[in-house]
């Protein structure tokens, strides 16, 4: 079993484009425990080029070794999100401030 850099730590990414995502990827390539919050339509990365069929390869790319958290499910309520965040040795986040007044 190969030993990672960063076992044991726990991420969660709340973003909506490359960079938070790719940022987030880096965590999980070294070993961490990376969780992504997905709007009801899922993350907007999912749906860009370049494609072949109907997958996004860029999503392929940043979405490795990641698990995927709905997040009106996980978070029904501010609560919700904050408990998750505080669960979390690193935040990923790249929305602006009006986008989490709703926390």
């Amino acid at each position: 079993m190969q030993a990672h850099a960063l076992h044991g730590l726990k991420v969660l990414e709340f973003g909506q484009d490359i960079p938070a995502a790719y940022c987030a990827r880096q965590f999980a390539v070294w070993g961490a425990e990376v969780a992504m919050l997905e709007p009801a339509g899922g993350h907007p990365l999912r749906k860009r080029s370049p494609r072949v069929g109907e997958t996004s390869l860029l999503w392929e790319y940043v979405a490795a070794g990641k698990s995927s958290l709905s997040l009106e499910a996980a978070c029904p309520d501010a609560q919700g999100f904050l408990d998750l965040v505080a669960g979390a040795d690193v935040l990923v986040i790249d929305h602006a401030e009006t986008r989490l007044a709703r926390f």
